[in-house]
């Protein structure tokens, strides 16, 4: 069994790998191939607008290569071994869904501070986790998000450069056509061959790296990370529903201290790549916000009591997880014939199973019953499991 869990790990690290190749060639095919068979005899090879226009392509295109690297070999930052919540004195406590504790991971065998989730693909805990990105086979964390953020904008810059020279010598190309004569030379099968492929090629990277890039600009505008930004719609959609207080997310500082909490206070300097500041185990957040602040806010989820579908026949049968009169966690089967508002008296045929669970229970506040490793947040790992 441990064989075949490592060799599943060991072809998932593989195709991680295959990514990342897949990429770094592509990025080298078209920055390397456009100057070769485009972009030399166009500019007029070593003449001083081709040496400033070369130039300042491959001062682009290594530039989104480090960046690229830096998002590939840089770690997200993990929780440190033995690190606990403060008791008292947090700007933002984050507590389990269902017992209102201090979020555990039973996996790692450690708490989670704000804005951390476990990741199954790394199968470690990350510290402000976005996404796990398959493209640079790593986690998006609080260490490596700028790296990440500024390899695609990398990407977008680059491209477009190398679409409007592409653009540019091919439209020379149709008025040298049109005109029967050709002010630079005429074009060989080789170059024209490579003048379509890398426009088509630059300009689907553009397009699909450019929608994400300016998702994430709005992510990192608002100081949200993708899986922030699934709480927050939820949250807005309890509160409608009136299941939740209108709570404001907590880490929009407004949009220019927003960019500086990623890419550094100087904002010259947020296109040089740099280490991220700070520790990533608390944030600072709203001044009109009094601390302590809980999100997500209580509400988030509904009662843990309320009963839970498990499975749904086609027959209409039903079994279900709820608390019985006891106060004991159960599963019972509702067969079709069932009263719907059966399912919340627990009045309908039923087959009791003991689920082994417990649902104890500790109040919040500033002060928190720090539990064993019994209790692990299941709706926070439901989330983790799903990487962009």
């Amino acid at each position: 069994m441990a064989s075949d869990r490592n060799d599943e790990y060991d072809a998932e690290f593989d195709v991680g790998r295959l990514y990342v190749w897949g990429v770094s060639l592509l990025i080298g095919f078209i920055g390397y191939t456009s100057q070769i068979f485009v972009y030399w005899s166009y500019l007029g090879g070593f003449t001083p607008k081709g040496i400033l226009v070369l130039g300042a392509f491959n001062f682009l295109l290594h530039l989104l290569y480090y960046n690229y690297y830096l998002a590939v070999t840089v770690p997200p930052g993990h929780v440190p071994l033995g690190w606990e919540p403060p008791r008292t004195g947090a700007n933002v406590y984050e507590l389990k869904r269902d017992t209102q504790k201090p979020r555990y991971c039973r996996m790692c065998r450690s708490f989670k501070p704000p804005r951390t989730h476990h990741c199954v693909e790394c199968e470690r805990c990350v510290l402000k986790m976005d996404h796990h990105c398959p493209w640079t086979n790593n986690c998006v964390g609080y260490f490596n998000q700028a790296h990440f953020l500024r390899f695609i904008y990398m990407v977008d810059v680059t491209c477009a450069f190398a679409i409007i020279l592409h653009s540019l010598r091919l439209w020379e190309l149709v008025k040298d056509s049109l005109n029967g004569t050709y002010t630079v030379r005429q074009p060989t099968q080789t170059e024209v061959a490579f003048l379509i492929i890398n426009t088509t090629l630059a300009g689907l990277v553009l397009l699909f790296v450019g929608i994400l890039s300016g998702y994430h600009l709005y992510l990192v505008g608002s100081n949200t990370t993708t899986i922030e930004s699934r709480e927050k719609s939820r949250v807005e959609k309890l509160v409608r529903a009136k299941r939740c207080q209108p709570t404001p997310y907590p880490y929009d500082l407004g949009f220019v201290r927003n960019l500086k909490s990623v890419f550094g206070p100087r904002v010259l300097a947020w296109w040089i790549p740099q280490r991220a500041a700070g520790s990533g185990l608390d944030f600072d957040i709203k001044s009109t916000l009094t601390p302590p602040v809980y999100w997500p806010p209580p509400g988030y989820t509904r009662d843990p009591d309320a009963p839970k579908t498990l499975f749904k026949g086609k027959d209409g049968t039903r079994v279900v997880s709820e608390v019985d009169a006891d106060g004991e966690l159960v599963i019972r089967q509702y067969n079709s014939s069932a009263d719907p508002a059966a399912l919340e008296s627990g009045g309908a045929d039923t087959k009791p199973f003991d689920s082994g669970r417990d649902d104890d229970k500790s109040a919040t506040g500033d002060e928190f019953d720090f539990d064993d490793d019994d209790s692990t947040d299941s709706d926070d790992e439901l989330i983790d499991a799903q990487p962009s």
